[in-house]
């Protein structure tokens, strides 16, 4: 497993995505207190990037009525930003128990 610094903790929001490349690939970093998680920045349904989970919603095609997905810290989910898809941050897992994730 690589290491990369990539700054403080109080550098990255609390319950909000943060789009970062590393070693080329994609990815939506999600702060919970002091805990980080890590997941591929592109759902597997559609493409959205996850990294923006929880900004105010920008049209009305992909997002949903209610804005742009969601981070449930309690339960370390993490449903995307224009379907819903919900995914669990510590294994990448989509939450219903389907074969697609996020790694």
């Amino acid at each position: 497993m690589a290491t990369h610094e990539i700054g403080t903790v109080d550098e990255f929001p609390e319950e909000r995505g943060t789009c970062l490349t590393l070693d080329g690939l994609e990815v939506a970093l999600f702060r919970i207190e002091d805990d980080f998680y890590a997941i591929q920045n592109r759902c597997p349904h559609k493409g959205a990037a996850m990294c923006q989970v929880g900004e105010e919603k920008v049209n009305d095609k992909f997002c949903s009525e209610h804005g742009r997905g969601d981070l449930d810290a309690e339960e370390r989910t993490v449903s995307c930003p224009w379907h819903w898809w919900e995914f669990d941050l510590e294994s990448g897992a989509h939450v219903p128990g389907t074969q697609i994730g996020l790694r």
